[in-house]
């Protein structure tokens, strides 16, 4: 199929390189993924197709028996107890190429990484837009995507709720 040190420049590039077998799968996962995000760019990044926002919002690959998808660990997390049928780590699954690909699952992994691109990039743009306040938006996020703490940093200090902050002064 593919080695590690094989470069795609483009997407249709990848796609061409594929075997049959793969390529029906792998425009079949193509146009689950575009269905839902249609605004996307796809794009290769890591030498594999991907689809970007603001973010990379997944990932997928053709292999010898199966199609790789990777919806980073936070689609993982928020979706692990529905992929018991599957082969899964902690930022990939992979769906069998003799097997139909799980539409709505994908479809439901793929609207929860926009909707935290989404989220990502309003709280960014609002830090943005506040930098030279003397009060900046503060959101940390935990690995998986989720608000670990959020709230205002005053003068370079962090008041506000979660894990590393203070409760703001009433």
């Amino acid at each position: 199929m593919k080695s590690e040190t094989q470069k795609h420049g483009n997407v249709e590039q990848y796609y061409s390189s594929v075997p049959i077998q793969a390529k029906i799968k792998l425009y079949e996962m193509r146009e689950i993924i575009k269905s839902v995000i249609t605004d996307a760019e796809e794009v290769i990044s890591y030498g594999i197709p991907a689809f970007k926002q603001n973010e990379i919002l997944v990932y997928f690959a053709a292999y010898k028996s199966h199609i790789g998808f990777y919806p980073t660990s936070s689609g993982i997390k928020a979706f692990g107890s529905e992929l018991a049928d599957y082969k899964w780590s902690k930022g990939a699954v992979q769906f069998r190429i003799d097997k139909p690909l799980p539409k709505t699952l994908i479809k439901r992994i793929v609207k929860f990484r926009a909707k935290q691109d989404g989220e990502k990039t309003k709280l960014k743009k609002v830090t943005r837009n506040n930098k030279n306040s003397q009060a900046e938006n503060y959101v940390k996020y935990h690995n998986y995507g989720s608000i670990w703490a959020k709230g205002k940093v005053i003068n370079n200090v962090p008041e506000g709720i979660g894990n590393g902050f203070v409760k703001a002064a009433q």
